[in-house]
């Protein structure tokens, strides 16, 4: 329809906003003819979707085609909503592979590792073995995929182990891309952080705080920070996922731990410990319900368990400091004996 091909221009310009005016004005006009309203969904729900209006197009979109369910998924990613994400991903991989050519089942591969990273549980083996392997074989008849390789390396590493093999297939082949200086920059980033993650002194860590987008340089600089021993950024980037916000809360606790800042860190631990429940509303001492909570909530009590014990023996010696020079202070009244 004439309808249809001004929203695909408008799309094609990138010019978002015009779409949302249009469907805005127009949707009482339709209100009595939703097969006319419905042929136009999907353009509707991807500007959406490209003016990051997540919440919108989690409500709005289906699963009756491909792209609104890559659109559903999508949104719930960028929510934080990475169960559901992986279960539209896992959905599209089972129905849609015969239909797929390569760059398809990478999209979706890259996709749905992407969505599992977040909830991954650090050194412990993911809980999606068989979409990891699948990926991974996918990979080693095609490596020129740097973004899947990227991803996966990064998962891989995430799950216990220590080898950085795609992450070094992912900048081998992002080199002789089209754009190497802006790929670069993710996976330096992240090949730098394996092997800071792992604590392999005999490599020479530094990380380029001057590249890439403001999440990026925003991860940069933490680990720059905390390589350095400097205080930490006041807040997570608001673009971060889940895992990289979870970190910076545990990172920052133990920086403040360190620094006998017992108050900011026992801050830090309940900004943590409510990172890792999300908006799950739970009885007062209920059990962590999966292995993910079950970790950080172990880790938030050993920290919390270092405070109590250390700012108590802080506290016991600020008062025998404080008695002494008291006592130093009468000393220095009484008369002396000549």
């Amino acid at each position: 329809s004439v309808q249809r091909l001004l929203l695909q221009c408008y799309l094609q310009q990138q010019e978002y906003a015009k779409i949302a005016e249009w469907w805005a004005s127009s949707s009482h006009q339709q209100s009595n003819n939703n097969n006319k309203s419905n042929n136009n969904r999907d353009l509707v729900l991807y500007a959406q979707y490209r003016q990051d209006e997540y919440e919108a197009v989690s409500q709005q979109a289906s699963k009756e085609t491909p792209l609104e369910q890559h659109l559903l998924a999508q949104s719930f990613f960028h929510l934080n909503q990475m169960n559901p994400a992986l279960r539209v991903y896992q959905d599209l991989l089972k129905n849609e592979e015969e239909h797929l050519d390569e760059d398809g089942q990478m999209e979706l591969l890259t996709n749905a590792i992407a969505v599992v990273t977040p909830t991954a549980v650090p050194y412990v083996a993911t809980a999606h073995p068989l979409l990891l392997e699948q990926a991974v074989s996918f990979l080693e008849e095609h490596p020129e995929y740097c973004d899947l390789a990227l991803n996966v390396g990064t998962l891989q590493c995430l799950a216990g182990s220590s080898t950085t093999k795609w992450i070094d297939v992912a900048a081998d082949q992002c080199k002789i891309s089209d754009e190497p200086d802006d790929d670069m920059v993710p996976i330096e980033i992240n090949r730098n952080w394996s092997h800071h993650f792992w604590q392999n002194d005999d490599v020479d860590v530094q990380y380029d705080v001057s590249k890439g987008t403001a999440p990026q340089t925003a991860v940069a600089q933490l680990n720059q920070s905390l390589l350095q021993h400097k205080p930490l950024a006041n807040s997570p980037h608001p673009k971060w996922n889940a895992l990289q916000v979870r970190m910076y809360w545990y990172n920052r606790a133990v920086q403040q731990y360190h620094l006998q800042q017992f108050v900011e860190c026992q801050e830090s631990c309940q900004s943590l410990k409510k990172m890792t429940l999300g908006n799950k509303k739970k009885k007062k001492d209920a059990p962590p319900s999966s292995p993910a909570e079950w970790w950080w909530q172990a880790r938030i009590d050993v920290i919390l368990a270092y405070v109590q014990q250390s700012s108590k023996q802080a506290d016991a010696n600020a008062a025998m400091g404080k008695l002494e020079e008291r006592l130093e202070g009468l000393k220095s009244q009484q008369p002396t004996c000549e």
